[in-house]
């Protein structure tokens, strides 16, 4: 198959696919509120002891996949299923988000994430910044005390110079840390000196 000659640039070109990209993200999270909404609604019908067969036989799902989607459905469907602006305070910037950052974002508890994300640029964050900024958040409510340029400095000397393990709990939501450095340890963002 031979295309034509387009007179577009390469880079035009490749605005258009990261649009494409991005606003594909963003229906998937939609389309993962539903059917979160959908598989929580199912779990209540199935009889007891039946949910795990269901899940295999009927929709192709494991547990984790199901419960995955079910704590996007909680977490994101009252919000997305209003229109923009409503929902709660700052509702609108998660109208935003695509599915991958929503999954990141569940390492911010659920009371403070609309916060984060209007005091930070989210949308505009690569997955590994936004996780990042979500260890370095964690490291700081730990240790109110540090200025902020010190729990950077110290998450970033840390990460350079320190073998460590970033891993994601048995769900594949909350970013776990597990790192030594000679006079405290971080775990799951929490600083213990």
């Amino acid at each position: 198959m031979r295309m034509e000659i387009s007179n577009r640039t390469p880079e035009q070109i490749a605005s258009e696919i990261n649009f494409i990209k991005e606003e594909s993200g963003k229906m998937m999270l939609s389309n993962a509120v539903e059917i979160g909404g959908c598989l929580t609604e199912a779990k209540e019908l199935v009889p007891h002891g039946e949910w795990l067969k269901w899940l295999t036989e009927s929709v192709s799902y494991s547990r984790s996949t199901a419960s995955r989607l079910m704590k996007i459905f909680r977490e994101y469907g009252p919000i997305l299923s209003s229109p923009v602006g409503e929902g709660g305070a700052n509702g609108a910037p998660v109208h935003h988000l695509n599915y991958t950052q929503g999954l990141i974002l569940f390492g911010i508890p659920l009371e403070d994430r609309d916060q984060f994300i209007a005091d930070n640029d989210v949308g505009n964050m690569s997955q590994r910044e936004l996780r990042q900024t979500i260890i370095i958040e964690r490291v700081r409510r730990c240790n109110p005390h540090l200025a902020k340029e010190k729990y950077v400095e110290a998450f970033q000397l840390i990460v350079e110079n320190v073998p460590c393990c970033l891993v994601t709990d048995v769900s594949g939501f909350s970013i776990v840390i597990l790192m030594t450095f000679p006079n405290f340890i971080v775990w799951e963002g929490f600083c213990f000196v």
